[in-house]
Parts: structure tokens; sequence; C-alpha cells
């Protein structure tokens, strides 16, 4: 069988001396990490304690109606959790 021109190892050789560009770059956004802290209340009658996503930070609610600031990057997890509702750190709470 007749070789085709060496071009596969041409082609092999130059793939290795090209200096490869990344196929995604990966860009940290500071405009997630400057988003402001959403406060939520616990509605529960116990404690939780619930590690943020984005963070890795425990949160820790001691009793029904206790207000904590959670992180802009965890605050959507927090959004799903049923005993949890947002709030304001001046609102009123009615428990």
């Amino acid at each position: 069988m007749n070789c085709c021109g060496k071009k596969r190892q041409a082609w092999l050789r130059e793939e290795k001396t090209v200096q490869s560009s990344p196929k995604a770059e990966v860009h940290t956004s500071s405009a997630i990490t400057d988003q402001p802290s959403r406060w939520f209340e616990y509605t529960g009658n116990n404690q939780l304690t619930i590690k943020g996503i984005g963070t890795g930070t425990p949160y820790h609610f001691k009793f029904k109606g206790d207000k904590l600031s959670v992180d802009y990057r965890d605050s959507f997890a927090f959004m799903a959790e049923r005993e949890l509702k947002v709030t304001s750190p001046d609102q009123e709470s009615r428990y």
C-alpha cells in the first residue's frame, strides 16, 4: 500500500509545533461577585443550617423569624427552600 505523500506525518508534526488556543475561555465575572447580598427569613419551627452552593459558606438559622444576609451566589438555591423567604433586614417579622 502506498503512502499518501507523508501528509499525515507532516500534519502531526505541524500540530505539535503550533500553539493551540483554548477552545473556551473561562472568565470570572466580577458582575456576579459585585451583587448585593440578599436577606432571608426562616419561617420553619426548628433550626436550619444550609451550606451555600456558590461559596460553601454555612448559614445557620437559629429560630423562627431569624434573618440572615446570604451571598448573592448562594441566594438562588435558598429561594427554592420552602421554609425561607426573601426579606429585608429592616422589615418587620410576622412571627
